[in-house]
């Protein structure tokens, strides 16, 4: 699988470090660096990489800042943040801006491997060393649980959204119409409050119907 990825962090030896284990994958290319937050919505912008790397901290733009403002540009892109263990407020902005991976600066090579080849796939990927319980605790509880009105068909639909499966590859798993996946889907979203797929499974992952 080949793959375009940008970089962006303060530091330039963790950058390196990325990118020595970005392209030690084959096929894999890092197409730019940046080293503050401006610098990185340019480069995003204008490359369009399969996945764009940042780092949470870079001068004049947070890397939160930064994914908000390439996703209104570009609402499609996938990105993936490289947060500290313990900056549990700003793992919850992830989450709220949309965010498709969170991983910790901390962790191994394998851990942003897996996360970069997930996230170029359509999916979400959050490394299991974030703490949930904290992260609820965060939102001081205005995050809805409505898993209990959810039927066991919109459950089953939610699963589905969360492993990046198209309306027609859900319709074909449920033995259903596209038309019955779409009724699923808004009733779902209705029911938990999303605004979109992605709002939609970050939901599920907050109240525990899916796994991060």
């Amino acid at each position: 699988m080949d793959l375009r990825i940008s970089v962006a962090g303060n530091y330039e030896i963790v950058r390196r470090g990325v990118r020595a284990i970005i392209e030690d994958q084959p096929g894999w290319k890092v197409v730019s660096e940046a080293a503050d937050g401006p610098q990185a919505v340019k480069q995003a912008l204008s490359l369009r990489p399969d996945v764009s790397i940042l780092g949470m901290s870079m001068p004049e733009l947070d890397g939160v800042e930064c994914a908000k403002r390439i996703m209104k540009s570009w609402p499609t892109a996938k990105i993936l943040i490289q947060a500290h263990h313990s900056d549990a407020l700003a793992i919850q902005e992830c989450l709220d801006a949309g965010i498709r991976g969170i991983v910790f600066k901390s962790e191994a090579g394998s851990e942003l491997i897996e996360a970069v080849r997930t996230i170029s796939a359509g999916r979400f990927h959050f490394t299991s060393r974030i703490d949930w319980t904290v992260n609820a605790a965060i939102r001081g509880g205005h995050a809805q649980d409505s898993s209990g009105r959810l039927t066991e068909r919109e459950k089953e639909l939610i699963r589905a959204i969360a492993e990046g499966l198209s309306n027609k590859a859900i319709a074909a798993r449920m033995a259903v119409s596209i038309r019955t996946v779409e009724t699923h889907r808004a009733r779902a979203m209705e029911k938990t409050g999303s605004s979109s797929a992605g709002a939609l499974v970050r939901w599920a992952i907050r109240n525990h119907l899916v796994k991060p």
